[in-house]
């Protein structure tokens, strides 16, 4: 009898211990994968945030350049406006 014990303790504690094993392999596989998934995700978004902010830069370089060019004809007319009313002191100029 006890030998029959020894032989099935031998044969039942590597069979429990490869079914645990895989067990906990399949649990491991499958947090691993959610894991990947939720990194595609996230990559997704980061891309998403990415073209976003060169968008936004893109714009705010366009918009200073546009300042720029606005400043330059605001300075440009002054100029005009102040040769002209130099040239005519008693001419009025029409608004």
């Amino acid at each position: 009898m006890n030998v029959f014990i020894a032989i099935a303790g031998l044969l039942l504690v590597p069979l429990c211990i490869r079914y645990l094993t895989s067990w906990h392999m399949g649990r491991l596989r499958t947090r691993a994968l959610q894991c990947e998934q939720d990194l595609r995700a996230i990559r997704k978004q980061y891309a998403e945030v990415r073209e976003q902010l060169i968008d936004v830069r893109r714009v705010v370089r366009q918009c200073e350049a546009r300042g720029s060019h606005i400043q330059t004809d605001i300075f440009n007319a002054q100029e005009r406006l102040r040769e002209l009313r130099s040239d005519a002191p008693d001419r009025r100029i029409a608004a």
